[in-house]
């Protein structure tokens, strides 16, 4: 009988078996019991094994030998996996086994369990040669290849797996996953929404379409999927690291904390939630504790690029510049996956313009920016939407900007609250300001919440709709909206808003009609930071992907972005005249006692002078949403004014895009700083 009949029907015996019970085996061939037994491996059906093993035992000859292999390999003992299957121990005429593939192919596994992956891939591919039908052959090489990472090659074994095995969930499980640490999660999902449906019980499969998800970017969908694998196995180590991952990203600090601490406890030598729980730590900005778990991580005795890369991190935070260079030498991002790659080329980007090395700096972070436009999570992101919203913004204001204005109807605002919004272009400062005006006692902010978007869902049906829709609002629709309004900023302060409320989201200044026509008397802060310290601190960047962001992978394609998102502004004001105060990045760096005087008394509070110290700013603050958490966590420092000056010959190109917007704001293209020129220019916008 040759491998591919006995493969046919080994397949009809586990069936039978899984019917009838184990007598079913006394009934096969020894071929047919042989490949059963690979099948069962495959799907690690371990009662199953168990019975089978028992049968191949009864039978003797070289299937005892094959049982033994099996029973040594389950059990950690490759070496006497390899012994048993020696072909001095086996009887060469006891069966025709030796001229089938069982032997040979076990030997291989052995092989590999021992380390020598040379031998044990040569011995696959042979096989796989010589019984190219054979599919646990070809398991067992995608399992092989993958492992030594030859990752297209392994996909395309399981592919012939799955191909001749279609009711085997293993082997298509084995393809979705190869095709992830191909960064390829959308030919992944289709296979693995399948397995779900067919397999509802098996919580490896909900554990890594839980991965696919988080890896498109759909992190709630993920976590959904996570929590129904701990449903199925409460204990299991690798879905409560994930699952603390995807929170980790949602920036649901403490639940992502509980979930990576207990996969950590599960399973103490686990090195990858050690290092994530290392890197939430950072991004939380409790940077002793975070320095602690990463020594308990070093003194697991491995090493991995992502330890690595965290080390890094925390000494540069810690000011240990040669110390971060050091450990971020020792990976070689050629042989990372691209979403690690992304994160170290930027940080060596950042290390290397903390050294002074901005040549090497602008190259690294090119290099980031480029497989962070490659990933996945960019599938579905409409690169036309986010400009086609400033076009219509535009078209809008010349055609007169038709219901931005309030009528006489609209009702007048009775609530506990005052709405204060603060906007300006990603990276101008607007974090810095929130975390000192959330300070003072009158003021509570909102950072980065969708506060505005459900209210144009509830007018408009969609974004489409904003802005020419506000030619039809009527006074009802003003009260419908703010009415929503109210209800986010309650949701998402998780208190009854009173008092002064700053609702901050940079891009929101593409919003400030509505919520003009909604608020009359709101106050505005505008940050305004020099155009080009915005664009390079954007380029610098490793954001999440969203409409706007993803037009920053370029030096050249965020001065663009803020080029034209100013010359939204700037219609703005020439259309309905002073609509904010500016704030300016550099006077709040260089004399902030002022500049917040002034921006308090725009706001209608008093200047609390205790809001500048930093653990003041921080304490009960939360985790900064942003990328600028770092930052913020320092004492008030000038270093990042006048930061582009280093980078000049780059934005020499991008002059035509730039400059208008540096005079206009009062800067100079030439200065060798950020501070704004004493001159006219700077006053017509410091009380806009």
């Amino acid at each position: 009988m040759n491998p591919t009949e006995a493969l046919e029907k080994a397949q009809a015996a586990v069936a039978a078996v899984r019917t009838a019970g184990a007598e079913c085996w006394a009934e096969q061939p020894i071929e047919v019991t042989l490949a059963a037994l690979e099948l069962l491996q495959i799907e690690r059906d371990d009662a199953l094994i168990e019975s089978c093993l028992r049968s191949l035992v009864a039978v003797g000859g070289d299937g005892t030998h094959v049982a033994r292999a099996h029973l040594a390999l389950r059990a950690g003992r490759a070496d006497l996996a390899r012994r048993e299957l020696d072909p001095a121990v086996c009887d060469p005429s006891a069966t025709a086994a030796l001229d089938q593939p069982w032997l040979a192919h076990q030997r291989a596994r052995a092989d590999f369990n021992l380390g020598h992956a040379g031998p044990s891939l040569e011995s696959l591919l042979g096989l796989s040669r010589r019984f190219p039908h054979y599919a646990p052959v070809w398991f067992s090489l995608g399992m092989v290849l993958r492992a030594i990472g030859q990752l297209d090659q392994a996909v395309d074994a399981f592919a012939r797996a799955k191909s001749m095995l279609r009711e085997s969930p293993q082997s298509r499980l084995q393809w979705a996953i190869t095709q992830m640490l191909l960064e390829r999660p959308a030919e992944s999902l289709g296979e693995l929404d399948g397995l779900v449906v067919e397999r509802p019980q098996d919580p490896e499969v909900h554990v890594q379409r839980g991965l696919c998800l988080h890896m498109l970017g759909q992190a709630s969908r993920s976590v959904e999927a996570y929590r129904q694998a701990l449903a199925l196995a409460p204990e299991h180590a690798l879905a409560h690291y994930f699952l603390g991952s995807a929170l980790n990203e949602q920036m649901d600090t403490a639940a992502a904390r509980t979930h990576l601490e207990r996969a950590i406890a599960l399973a103490p030598d686990e090195l990858d939630a050690r290092v994530e729980l290392v890197g939430l730590l950072e991004q939380n900005n409790e940077l002793d504790v975070a320095w602690s778990v990463l020594q308990q991580a070093q003194q697991l005795g491995r090493s991995s690029p992502a330890l690595a890369l965290e080390t890094a991190r925390l000494e540069r935070r810690r000011g240990a510049l040669d110390a971060a260079t050091g450990h971020l030498g020792q990976v070689d991002p050629r042989q990372l996956p691209p979403r690690a790659a992304t994160g170290y080329w930027f940080e060596r980007g950042l290390l290397a313009d903390r050294t002074g090395a901005f040549d090497d700096a602008m190259s690294a972070l090119a290099e980031g920016n480029r497989l962070a436009a490659q990933s996945p999570r960019r599938t579905g992101i409409d690169a036309e939407a986010f400009p086609g919203r400033c076009r219509a913004l535009e078209r809008w204001i010349r055609a007169g900007a038709p219901g931005s204005a309030p009528t006489a109807n609209d009702p007048p605002w009775h609530n506990r609250f005052q709405p204060a919004f603060l906007v300006g272009f990603p990276r101008s400062g607007t974090t810095l300001l929130d975390t000192i005006l959330d300070a003072h006692p009158g003021v509570h902010a909102i950072e980065e919440k969708p506060t505005v978007e459900p209210v144009i869902a509830e007018l408009f049906g969609s974004s489409q709709g904003y802005p020419d829709g506000m030619a039809q609002l009527s006074s009802a629709d003003i009260e419908r909206a703010r009415r929503v309004y109210a209800r986010e900023v309650e949701r998402h302060l998780g208190v009854e808003p009173q008092g002064l409320v700053l609702d901050k989201l940079p891009m929101r200044i593409l919003q400030l009609p509505l919520l003009l026509r909604m608020f009359p008397s709101a106050p505005v802060l505008l940050m305004v930071r020099h155009p080009c310290d915005v664009v390079l601190s954007n380029f610098m960047q490793q954001y999440a992907p969203n409409e706007a962001f993803i037009h920053f992978d370029t030096l050249e394609a965020s001065a663009r972005t803020y080029d034209r998102v100013m010359r939204v502004w700037w219609s703005m004001r020439d259309a309905f005249g002073p609509i904010a105060h500016t704030v300016r990045y550099e006077s709040l760096v260089i004399q902030p006692e002022l500049e917040l005087h002034h921006a308090c008394q725009a706001l209608g509070v008093v200047f609390d002078p205790a809001t500048l110290e930093v653990d003041r700013r921080l304490a009960g603050r939360g985790r900064i949403q942003t990328n600028s958490y770092q930052q913020v966590a320092e004492p008030i420092y000038r270093r990042a004014a006048g930061r582009w000056a280093s980078y000049r010959g780059y934005f020499e190109p991008l002059r035509d895009w730039l400059e208008p917007h540096v005079v206009r704001w009062g800067y100079r293209w030439d200065d060798e700083g950020g501070a704004p020129a004493e001159s006219g220019a700077n006053q017509e916008t410091s009380n806009d």
